[in-house]
């Protein structure tokens, strides 16, 4: 069996294809236990996330609806549907014993071209790959689950066919990475750095006229849809080869007649495939140390009890802990990670439910056996009985268990009672320095500032941990970065870019890496950001949509825009926690950098 996801849903088998279904839901249903594949799904949770609005009763037999639709549609396949969908009482799943999926194979060849050390391994793991993409993820579905996946997917495509043309390009066959350059602008009309680098290597292989075609064709669709032209170096480039008339050499070899020549372009192949956005890979060479970093491996060395890893949303508190986790592994400790933002919403229902899923995670991370839960004993005491019978007895040494995005537990009801856990464990220590307890730290990275959801700061970690703050990158960071970038800016230039991204670390290296690739200057770079967000469209989208879900929010932004003070302290921590706002309080609330400044104006003035 075959599901694939790209450009659409549909099941192939021995020669059969199904990509119609009776319901939007069946197919969401589907669409969804595929892409979650090789994990079973809880009912609760298919429900919540499906029929998030109806009645418990009523959305139960709507799921028992869409299984039997799915059954009905899938019939005509060869292989039965009970052959490879599975349902029970609890859950429901796809069987990946039978069954693969595009997405599946696409993102293993995409691991296999970042660990490939020979450039024939990496341009074959990469070709295939893209050669997969076959449109969008899930096209046609509106499901809300669906919308970032879609954008990781497509930058990930994108930056994987950047990475395969520039490998082309330095064997010297053109004429393949012109096609790649192709099919880059048919899946992305607008996008002027990839009709850059099309209209670059039609020349270099002597197509001057398909070259002017292809300019002229981007002009159309920029004016038809947004209005616009051409950024600078399109235009420059447009009119050097209509005046001259002669073709290049090689893509790094301007002609004569060239009004703005390019830049050179570095070879930068593992930058292209590093996706930027989620935590910075361990062997990344673009990973910037900051003082947080030999704070956190201190604090880990001496057995801290709690360290409370802290800071805005994007500032790189994943990447530091990942660091962090395995510079504690090469000292020897025991390692798990438990990220909060990997758990169904249905572990999150209950201290119950939020405790056991702990424990499940636990002893999957360290391949030991499952909890046994006695229902006489309360959620903690189960938990606590695990520990210290089954987790400590078989582990040597030190345990480090790190919680990332913590935040997801705040506003939980009964999180001050997961957090009092955290907190017993904690004074273990104090009252028997004899106990397992001694062996255990706990490192917990969040953004929300904790006193807005715990009522009483005694009965929680958060005022007995040790603090690290992860702040932004400081300018001599940002200059690093821009050299291990190959230095596609200098002077003035990298000071207005410091200027517009601040130091945040997302900003900082999404707009690098797009420099980097020397089809633009700064300047068209800026124009493109100021007309519709260039690189940053979607991630300023994501941003003006959760502001606007909240009336107050927006109410704190129109005031700092104003050049006033933040009016409500609590909305202000929010916002901060955000990555909106930074300042020590209210009254001292500034944006972030100056790219937000820009674009919250625009739109709330508009």
């Amino acid at each position: 069996m075959r599901i694939s996801l790209f450009g659409g849903l549909r099941v192939e088998a021995g020669g059969e294809v199904v990509s119609r279904f009776r319901t939007q839901k069946s197919t969401a249903l589907l669409a969804y236990l595929a892409y979650r594949l090789p994990y079973p799904q809880r009912r609760d949770h298919l429900i919540e996330l499906l029929w998030p609005h109806d009645r418990l009763s009523a959305a139960r037999s709507s799921l028992s609806t869409a299984l039997w639709s799915l059954r009905q549609d899938l019939a005509s396949l060869p292989v039965p549907p009970d052959a490879w969908f599975r349902a029970d009482r609890l859950t429901v799943m796809v069987d990946p014993a039978q069954v693969t999926t595009d997405l599946e194979s696409f993102e293993a060849l995409l691991r296999t071209a970042e660990a490939a050390g020979a450039v024939s391994e990496r341009i074959s793991a990469l070709a295939r790959a893209v050669e997969l993409y076959g449109g969008e993820l899930l096209a046609g579905l509106a499901e809300d689950w669906i919308f970032n996946e879609q954008t990781r997917l497509e930058v990930r495509y994108q930056d994987s066919l950047r990475a395969l043309i520039d490998l082309y390009e330095q064997r010297g066959q053109l004429a393949a990475a012109r096609e790649l350059a192709a099919r880059g602008v048919r899946s992305n009309p607008l996008c002027e750095e990839t009709c850059l680098r099309l209209l670059r290597l039609y020349a270099a292989t002597g197509q001057s006229a398909a070259a002017l075609e292809q300019y002229r064709e981007l002009e159309r669709l920029l004016k038809r849809e947004l209005d616009t032209q051409p950024g600078p170096d399109l235009q420059a480039f447009a009119r050097s080869l209509a005046r001259s008339g002669t073709t290049w050499l090689s893509p790094g070899a301007p002609p004569a007649a060239a009004a703005e020549p390019p830049r050179a372009h570095p070879a930068h192949v593992e930058l292209c495939l590093e996706s930027v956005g989620g935590a910075v890979p361990l062997q990344s060479r673009l990973y910037v140390e900051r003082p947080a970093d030999g704070e956190l491996c201190s604090l880990l060395d001496s057995g801290e009890s709690i360290v409370l890893l802290t800071g805005p949303r994007q500032c790189g508190k994943s990447s530091l802990l990942a660091r962090g986790l395995q510079h504690a592994r090469r000292q020897g400790s025991v390692v798990a990670l438990t990220d909060f933002q990997s758990l169904d919403a249905t572990a999150f229902e209950s201290t119950e439910t939020l405790l056991r899923a702990l424990a499940e995670c636990l002893a999957e991370l360290l391949e030991l056996p499952r909890a046994q839960w006695l229902p006489e004993l309360s959620p903690s005491l189960n938990l606590r009985r695990y520990l210290r019978s089954t987790v400590f007895p078989r582990i040597q040494g030190r345990l480090l268990w790190a919680f990332d995005e913590v935040d997801r537990l705040f506003p939980c009801p009964f999180g001050v009672e997961v957090f009092s856990l955290f907190r017993s464990w904690h004074n273990e220590r104090a009252l028997d320095p004899a106990s397992p307890w001694n062996r255990l730290s706990l490192v917990m990275a969040y953004a929300t500032e904790a006193h807005l959801f715990v009522a009483d700061l005694n009965q929680s970690p958060f005022n007995v941990g040790t603090r690290l703050e992860l702040e932004d990158f400081t300018p001599d960071q940002v200059e690093r970065l821009n050299q291990l970038h190959g230095s596609p800016l200098s002077g003035q230039e990298l000071e207005d870019f410091r200027r517009l991204a601040g130091g945040h670390p997302y900003l900082v290296r999404r707009g690098l890496r797009e420099l980097s690739r020397g089809n633009q200057s700064l300047a068209s770079f800026r124009e493109a950001v100021r007309q519709g967000g260039g690189p940053y469209k979607d991630h300023l989208r994501r941003l003006l949509l959760a502001l606007l879900r909240d009336a107050d929010l927006c109410d704190q932004v129109k005031e700092v825009l104003a050049g006033r003070a933040c009016t409500s302290d609590e909305e202000f921590f929010r916002l901060r926690s955000a990555g909106i706002l930074t300042g020590g309080a209210a009254a001292t609330a500034r944006f972030r950098c100056e790219l937000y400044r820009e674009y919250l104006e625009r739109q709330f003035r508009s």
